[in-house]
């Protein structure tokens, strides 16, 4: 079976040609499996046949929300999702809706669609509104679900829902329109999250896009658009691909795929953009195993480089391990995490075959899977604790392989094959209930739960159903947790060793302390954690950092506006923070009084009140003459500051304002000459520094001029490097006097 979109090919033919091979695999905290339009669970331990229907019954229909899901009726379940608290999420392709059942209640909540096709509204609850079809689906670590919307060519997410125990959507549950056609969406079949929340789909035109968690931009990051034969250790975004069947993200944001067109299982290096959704780094493409052409691989040698068959599903584990199904060849295979440089493999990517022997036959319970035939399998997954299941479509079965073990690519133990469920059981007791299964989603969490999309061919009822994992015993592992203080100095909290998949209480940070810092939190390196929070160990040592958060500081400062003596001091302070102007008692000026301080919009007097916003402030001395014109008028002593960007001397319209009161003063005191003074902080070479600070003097210059002051003689200075301020930001100046 080759999965290749033609050229011309319409959406719904392209569509049900993927249907049959879907599988994708949550957060591991259980196994789940859909089949034959059911969907099941079974609690660990319980007897193995049993198969226990969470959502569907013999009739296809649309559920209704706040019901158990089990006994009533749902469209075709495509895909399906598990969240940590074991709630199963699935894509009911048939009714154009986004379903979850409760794991505590059993209770069926609609969380998007109506039933009939239509285009929802961004920014709306997605309860009640109609979406097109929902292809595909995930759930991240927070409950945020998010799919693709096949019909009406979006990427949408639905935020996470906080469901009573009713099966009522209380808060959360907003859907939102991430990306559309016009960001690139087009025919997408497939989407992953990594653990930072940024998303990847794949598109039938030969593309993979990401949507960016921090900016919300979409970026593509494989292919062009035109099908084509990757070049191994090249950038994804620059060259063509072929179709991009099954996304799967590691725990460091790489993305792995099979390339169905090429036969190739390939990895995607976590790509690095910028606040413009520009790749700034990674996003380097390794072809993981395949050459290009259609072959048949070799067990314990590397995957680059051989041939292999048409990769139908690909999942990762947390080792980096990468598992896919390759349909060509009748095989479940296993590749070793593999390590680059500059592109170039400098070790692992061993590929070693689980199970298949290249022929379609029955298979085999208890005997070790390599050697033997696999039937024809359909889709992969894996468990936390390295175990493979998947669907064989020939003897209709869902099949166990366990951990197995290598030396110098030869295998020396595990990798044991069991068949988990199959048909011929009697009614109600059996994966497709007495007819053949067709897998289209398989999915593994640490419950002891596997759950299964279940499609009974015959009468067109589908089901997601759960049935137990029948697992050798494993030996209780535990594992150490470290808290480190990171760039802060004090005692650090202690907690004892937590058992594998176990949790713990997040300490508090108190007896921390970083000058200059707050205290923000723990990180294991992907998430920042709070006191208090619940974690939950994976099965590897844990060492949660303190994060510190630099405050806030503004700095003021005092400047003599052409006087002479001691300047008040004033340290930096937090943004909001409200001081007292200081009094003007250490300066002097022959001629004229002191007159208060400006911050280049009001005159503050000694003893105000000022409050800091997030700007720096500069607080300039104000001059009035000591005489009086015979008017009975009197000339002041005036003074501002303007201060630039790095390397600029334009301008910005908060500059204009404030040289605009500046002129108002300047013709009410009746000044006659003014100097401008231009400086440059010390970035760059003096030569370039001393022109810039003679184009700052003369743009504020030239402004004051149109601001009316054509009478006045206004005095143009370079001053070149200062080197006043130990905030290089207060340098970059230009000073008005009269």
């Amino acid at each position: 079976m080759k999965i290749v979109r033609r050229q011309g090919q319409n959406r719904s033919s392209w569509k049900w040609s993927l249907a049959r091979t879907r599988l994708v695999f949550p957060v591991l905290v259980g196994v789940a499996l859909v089949l034959d339009g059911l969907v099941v669970a079974v609690p660990a331990g319980a007897d193995p046949d049993v198969l226990n229907p969470v959502a569907g019954n013999d009739t296809s229909g649309v559920p209704t929300s706040g019901q158990l899901g089990s006994g009533q009726s749902i469209g075709y379940p495509n895909d399906l999702a598990v969240d940590a608290q074991g709630n199963v999420y699935f894509a009911d392709i048939y009714d154009y809706q986004i379903d979850v059942v409760n794991a505590s209640t059993g209770l069926l909540t609609v969380l998007a669609g109506t039933g009939t096709e239509g285009i929802p509204t961004s920014g709306e609850p997605a309860a009640g509104q109609a979406i097109g079809d929902p292809y595909a689906l995930t759930v991240d670590s927070q409950g945020n679900i998010y799919f693709v919307d096949d019909t009406n060519d979006t990427i949408d997410e639905i935020s996470a829902p906080t469901i009573n125990g009713l099966g009522v959507v209380t808060s959360g549950g907003e859907l939102t329109v991430l990306a559309t056609s016009s960001q690139g969406v087009d025919l997408p079949f497939d989407i992953a999250v990594d653990s930072s929340g940024n998303v990847f789909f794949a598109n039938g035109n030969y593309s993979i896009a990401e949507i960016s968690h921090a900016t919300g931009l979409t970026t593509f990051v494989a292919g062009t658009g035109s099908e084509g034969t990757p070049t191994t250790g090249s950038s994804g975004y620059s060259q063509s691909i072929g179709n991009p069947f099954h996304l799967a993200v590691d725990s460091l944001g790489n993305l792995y795929f099979g390339d169905t067109t090429n036969d190739e299982v390939d990895e995607l290096s976590a790509p690095v953009l910028n606040n413009s959704g520009d790749i700034t780094g990674g996003d380097v493409l390794n072809v993981l195993a395949g050459s290009g052409s259609e072959g048949t691989p070799t067990t314990g040698v590397s995957g680059v480089g051989q041939s292999i068959g048409q990769p139908l599903s690909v999942t990762v584990d947390s080792s980096g391990k990468v598992y896919f199904v390759d349909g060509n060849n009748f095989e479940v295979d296993e590749l070793s995490a593999g390590s680059y440089t500059d592109g170039v493999l400098t070790g692992g990517d061993v590929l070693n075959i689980l199970a298949g022997d290249g022929f379609v036959f029955v298979v085999t319970s208890g005997e070790v899977g390599f050697g033997q035939s696999a039937g024809e399998p359909l889709s992969v997954a894996v468990d936390s604790l390295g175990n493979v299941y998947f669907s064989d479509g020939y003897d209709d079965e869902v099949d166990q392989l366990s951990t197995g073990s290598y030396t110098d690519g030869v295998l020396t133990g595990g990798d044991v094959l069991t068949i988990l469920a199959e048909s011929g059981y009697p009614q109600d007791t059996r994966v497709g209930d007495n007819h053949p299964p067709a897998v289209t989603n398989l999915a593994v969490t640490g419950s002891g739960l596997l759950y299964v999309a279940d499609e009974l061919n015959d009468d067109n009822t589908h089901y997601v159903e759960s049935f137990p994992l029948t697992a050798p015993p494993v030996p209780i592992a535990f594992d150490t947790v470290t808290y480190s203080a990171g760039a802060g100095t004090g005692t650090v909290p202690t907690q004892d060793p937590v058992v594998d998949l176990g949790t713990f209480t997040v300490a508090s940070g108190g007896s921390l302390s970083n000058p200059g810092y707050s205290f923000a939190g723990w990180s294991d390196g992907t998430t920042t954690y709070q006191p208090g929070a619940t974690y939950t160990v994976g099965s590897a040592p844990v060492t949660l950092t303190a994060v510190w958060k630099a405050v806030s500081l503004v700095p003021v400062t005092y400047a003599n506006g052409g006087g002479t003596g001691t300047l008040p001091t004033q340290g930096a302070v937090q943004a909001g923070t409200t001081i007292t102007v200081a009094s003007g008692a250490g300066l002097s000026d022959p001629g004229y009084t002191f007159a208060g301080w400006s911050d280049g919009t009001t005159t503050y007097q000694p003893g105000d009140a000022y409050t800091v916003g997030g700007s720096p402030v500069t607080f300039t001395a104000q001059w009035k003459s000591s005489s009086s014109s015979s008017s009975g008028s009197s000339t002041s002593h005036l003074s501002d500051t303007v201060y630039f960007a790095l390397g600029s001397s334009k301008l910005t319209p908060g500059d204009l304002a404030s040289l605009k009161t500046f002129a108002v003063k300047v013709k009410n005191a009746n000044v006659t000459a003014l100097t401008v003074t231009g400086y440059a902080d010390s970035t760059g070479t003096e030569p370039n520094n001393h022109s810039l600070s003679i184009q700052r003097a003369r743009s504020v210059a030239a402004e004051l001029t149109k601001l009316g002051l054509t009478s006045v003689t206004v005095h143009v200075l370079g001053g070149g490097v200062s080197h006043t301020y130990a905030n290089a930001a207060l340098d970059r100046r230009a000073t008005i006097t009269s």
